[in-house]
């Protein structure tokens, strides 16, 4: 187990590279860190942001680090070098959710507040390449709350205040709507995109996307659920929130079975990420520590 502490109030986002060897945070202080996953150590520090960092993605090439934050702002940033790279234009609303498509080098970029009809929602597609305006891929007038990527490079979720979660496949035009009562703060997608899970309130709701139908319902935290993460085997799911803990679970074709519960001192959870091997998992919260500990099988 290793503590990793620096940041000052909420940490919202977290992401490893793809090498597992570094682990990027990102919270309300408005700060971008960079640490060393087998030290603890703080390697790099981004600042630029000028309100709460709230969505990180690095890209496949370990090379560049996007932000985006309340403030409207998404920045790119080079690793090596811990400069601002590029800066996207400001958006009408807070940046929610990015990630990166590994097909053509694009970003995906989700935007928007809840019940704020001057600032919609909407996921955009720009190419840091071309440095052009994105283009619109969907407008969401409730805003998008939650984005997430699979690692197949061709499938995308998000969800917010409207009662569905959203799934596309590039390949295909139209989304797939999967229907819940309430909106949805968070959700998380397999790597090969073919398991859906989203939460609302208490309550996880995990979906087989192929089918477009319910695997599982789960009913066990005692306060909203904030971050989820499955696992790059697509055979584990973690859940946390502000109940403070960190609930892991074994995803079957029909069932979900619990496992091990974490209670670690970040006070109610908002970020929780798996390192590209599996066998380490990140959580970190309200209290600005990031916690990484080994995974039991």
């Amino acid at each position: 187990m290793l503590r990793l502490a620096g940041h000052l109030g909420t940490v919202h986002a977290l992401a490893f590279d793809a090498g597992g060897r570094s682990l990027v945070s990102a919270g309300k202080d408005g700060t971008v860190r960079l640490w060393d996953v087998s030290t603890g150590r703080e390697n790099a520090r981004f600042e630029g942001h000028a309100s709460p960092v709230l969505c990180i993605a690095i890209h496949h090439d370990r090379r560049r680090l996007a932000s985006g934050g309340a403030d409207g702002t998404l920045k790119l940033w080079d690793l090596s070098s811990a400069q601002l790279a590029q800066s996207y234009q400001k958006q009408m609303a807070a940046v929610t959710g990015l990630a990166w498509s590994c097909q053509d080098g694009s970003l995906l970029i989700g935007c928007g507040e809840r019940l704020r009809p001057e600032r919609p929602g909407e996921i955009r597609l720009w190419n840091p390449e071309s440095n052009r305006p994105g283009r619109s891929m969907s407008l969401e007038a409730q805003g998008v709350w939650s984005l997430a990527a699979a690692r197949n490079g061709t499938t995308i979720a998000w969800s917010g205040g409207a009662r569905s979660v959203e799934v596309r496949d590039f390949r295909v035009q139209k989304p797939k709507s999967f229907r819940q009562p309430k909106g949805s703060l968070v959700v998380a997608l397999s790597g090969d995109g073919t398991v859906l899970a989203s939460a609302q309130d208490r309550e996880i709701n995990v979906w087989d996307v192929a089918w477009g139908r319910e695997r599982a319902t789960i009913q066990s935290h005692r306060g909203l659920v904030r971050a989820l993460a499955i696992s790059p085997c697509g055979r584990h799911l973690a859940s946390a929130g502000q109940d403070g803990t960190v609930r892991m679970w074994r995803l079957g074709n029909q069932e979900v079975r619990p496992g091990p519960v974490y209670e670690w001192p970040v006070g109610p959870v908002h970020s929780l990420a798996y390192s590209p091997d599996g066998l380490t998992a990140a959580a970190a919260g309200e209290k600005g520590d990031v916690w990484l500990w080994d995974l039991e099988d």
